[in-house]
């Protein structure tokens, strides 16, 4: 029986100092993901929780092929790389997505056009507002998905779902209101 698997048996048992131990051995791995996160401490917790909740509940001895430290290095360790990826995803939206001024002005100006605000307050509150951006810009404006992926530095694919999902939320909303 290897260290790591000593280890990880000793945490599963609610030993707090195997479980530190872990992260120490962990920290090299933590730190790097934690600069590629630009060093934002949310994020850092959130791989740290990653570990824990590996440890904890996620690794089931009995399900692994061949049991050594190495196996065992290796899945923590591929686990972490996931969860990084989504978190740098989830990040990347965050980041990205905040509309530049011209966006929000070419917004504005349509509402001040418009004589009907009332629909664009519905909108507005029923979707959420990369959705009605989308919208806005593909439906209304007449840009294509790639063009409009473009000014809100995401995919055209995300760009497309996003605004079906807004067209969707629309329907169920009208259908809501006919019955």
């Amino acid at each position: 029986m290897g260290r790591l698997e000593q280890l990880i048996l000793r945490a599963k048992e609610n030993d707090e100092k195997a479980m530190l131990e872990i992260l120490e051995m962990f920290e090299p791995l933590i730190k790097k993901y934690h600069r590629l996160l630009n060093y934002e401490e949310d994020l850092k917790q959130e791989i740290i929780y990653k570990i824990i909740k590996l440890v904890k509940a996620e690794i089931v001895f009995e399900k692994l092929r061949s049991l050594n430290d190495y196996v065992l290095l290796k899945y923590i360790a591929d686990s972490v790389y996931h969860r990084y990826i989504q978190l740098s995803k989830n990040k990347n939206f965050a980041t990205n997505y905040e509309c530049s001024e011209e966006i929000m002005l070419d917004i504005a100006g349509f509402q001040n056009i418009n004589d009907d605000f009332m629909i664009i307050d519905l909108l507005k509150s029923l979707l959420t507002e990369k959705e009605f951006i989308c919208l806005y810009y593909t439906v209304i404006q007449g840009y294509t998905s790639e063009e409009t992926s473009k000014m809100l530095n995401i995919t055209k694919q995300a760009c497309n779902q996003t605004k079906l999902r807004a067209i969707g939320k629309i329907r169920k909303y009208y259908e809501g209101i006919e019955k």
